[in-house]
């Protein structure tokens, strides 16, 4: 929730074993960070999980090389 009330994000992706293998603890920290971040940012907050699962770090990585390779 500080997080977000100091960067304040439009859209949250939420990821990890947790995460993904409980999604009863997913749907808890949706709940409580709603229940604590500012009041004016509740509404327009989205919460998901993250599609990449275990890739993400791997793709980000590639994405940044490439970019980087091909646009300087």
């Amino acid at each position: 929730a500080n997080m977000i009330n100091v960067l304040q994000p439009d859209h949250v992706i939420l990821s990890g074993p947790l995460i993904y293998a409980y999604p009863p603890y997913y749907e808890q920290v949706v709940k409580v960070a709603q229940a604590t971040i500012s009041k004016t940012k509740q509404s327009t907050v989205h919460f998901s999980t993250g599609a990449l699962r275990g890739d993400a770090a791997a793709i980000g990585a590639a994405y940044y090389v490439f970019q980087s390779f091909f646009h300087n």
